[in-house]
């Protein structure tokens, strides 16, 4: 990429594509940029939803577990979808795609693939909180294996 005139406006697709880079770009278990434009570009903001988050992912995990267990499938499938749009608002793409192929199984109310489904959606979001900590400036144990 040629050198530019630090005075002239950087070119967007210049731009997206360095940002896009997998060498230049490795978000882990969540994307913080994709984080704080979600918090409205707030870095207050995003403390205080990842504040908000850090106890409710857990617990969404064990509320799903036990509507699974009960065989109370709209309660997985709601709780599912929650957790989802939650580990979205932190681009947290591995989590979003464990929760809504969980959500998907809890729809169709298939037993033995939503179990599976919650293990991958544990090990989502085990790795995902130590990043949400961080983002709420709280210490964490690191949980990504």
């Amino acid at each position: 990429m040629p050198e530019r005139d630090a005075s002239s406006p950087e070119d967007p697709k210049d731009r997206r594509r360095r940002m896009d880079s997998p060498v230049l770009h490795d978000p882990g278990p969540l994307d913080p940029r994709v984080a704080l434009s979600r918090a409205g570009g707030d870095g207050e903001l995003l403390r205080q939803l990842a504040e908000i988050a850090l106890p409710q992912l857990p617990q969404w995990v064990t509320e799903i577990g036990h509507a699974l267990e009960r065989d109370e499938w709209p309660t997985a499938k709601r709780v599912a979808h929650t957790l989802k749009n939650s580990a979205d608002n932190f681009g947290a793409a591995a989590a979003v795609v464990a929760a809504h192929r969980l959500e998907q199984l809890a729809g169709k109310r298939n037993h033995l693939a939503s179990h599976a489904a919650l293990a991958d959606v544990e090990r989502a979001v085990k790795c995902l909180l130590p990043a949400v900590a961080r983002l709420a400036n709280t210490p964490s144990e690191s949980g990504c294996v």
